[in-house]
């Protein structure tokens, strides 16, 4: 789907096999690596800084909702750059994506917006949680987590529109990928599943060794590291559905 008036919306019927987004996922990000690695470097390093410097404050909601506000900005340089080249439309753009333009603050707002969707899908949640004992409140609250994660790509392409100054508001992205939800859903999870479970192996295993209690920034930034190497293959996949 590339940007252009409503009618040129995909058909939903052809979103690829999960197999295929996956594929596609890991041979475009090792493909375009370098790349990849010149568009994350300031934003990497913003999300770490913001990160590290509130992190005595981030067990308190103040500390936590100024965290959250802090990290959208290096998150939206990433995705309007990562997207923009994923969908060809960045060859102009510079190496390094240093630039906050109006497309950022459009992208900006919408992806506060979907956030905002997200936890208000999340009250009803919250609430079956709170009845259960504490020590099952935690997997009540991670069994939903695919719900979120379906939630957030059926609105993706409303956030990936933005970025190539597309046409897609919330209702059509819903729209545009219903047939093909769970190829989409699928798609995305066996894309990030595997990196999710050697990220708790290696967390445990820093754990253990003491690693993150003697060097928290470095272990700190190594976390920044995979989480936007994480919404980089899980952009890779929503650039796939967008160009179908």
């Amino acid at each position: 789907m590339n940007a252009g008036p409503p009618a040129a919306l995909m058909d939903s019927s052809e979103i690829p096999a999960p197999g295929e987004l996956f594929r596609h996922a890991y041979r475009r990000v090792g493909a375009e690596r370098d790349h990849l690695f010149r568009i994350a470097a300031i934003p990497v390093t913003l999300y770490f800084l913001a990160l590290a410097l509130l992190r005595p404050h981030q067990q308190d909601l103040p500390g936590t909702m100024l965290t959250l506000a802090l990290v959208f900005i290096p998150m939206t340089m990433f995705d309007v750059a990562w997207l923009r080249w994923l969908l060809h439309a960045g060859a102009a753009d510079p190496p390094l994506p240093f630039r906050w333009t109006r497309r950022h603050t459009g992208y900006l707002g919408r992806l506060v917006a979907l956030h905002l969707i997200l936890i208000a899908a999340a009250m009803p949640v919250v609430f079956v949680a709170a009845l259960f004992p504490e020590n099952l409140r935690a997997i009540v609250l991670i069994v939903s987590m695919p719900l979120f994660l379906y939630l957030s790509l059926r609105f993706s392409l409303f956030l990936v529109a933005r970025t190539i100054d597309g046409v897609c508001d919330l209702r059509r992205s819903w729209v545009a990928t219903r047939h093909g939800a769970w190829r989409f859903f699928w798609g995305a999870a066996f894309t990030t599943i595997p990196v999710l479970i050697l990220l708790a192996l290696l967390g445990e295993l820093v754990d253990v060794v003491g690693f993150a209690a003697m060097l928290p920034l470095v272990t700190m930034l190594l976390s920044s590291i995979a989480s936007f190497a994480l919404r980089a293959l899980l952009l890779a996949v929503t650039a796939v559905v967008y160009d179908v």
